[in-house]
């Protein structure tokens, strides 16, 4: 994957220089129903697996007083407050 990333964004395909900006961490699949933190200079990113066949992750970013959170591909099969909960925090 990190290849055809980083493939993708040659100057070819791309004409903005971006490639050092990238930095790829492996997400540990052996704890794929766990959380982890990934420290990337001053920022912490927060997973969280999310229910998908094949698995996915959503992605929790703060910094400097705000929040994104990237939560793509995700089927919830319950969808009451109790079982969304973890998602929602």
């Amino acid at each position: 994957m990190e290849e055809r990333i980083r493939h993708q964004q040659e100057f070819a395909y791309f004409p903005v220089e971006l490639a050092p900006a990238f930095r790829f961490v492996q997400l540990n699949r052996q704890k794929q129903l766990e959380k982890e933190k990934v420290q990337i200079g001053d920022v912490k990113i927060e997973t969280i697996p999310l229910y998908y066949p094949g698995g996915a992750y959503g992605y929790r970013i703060p910094h400097k007083g705000k929040t994104i959170v990237f939560a793509t591909d995700a089927e919830y099969k319950d969808h009451s407050g109790d079982a969304l909960k973890l998602y929602i925090d």
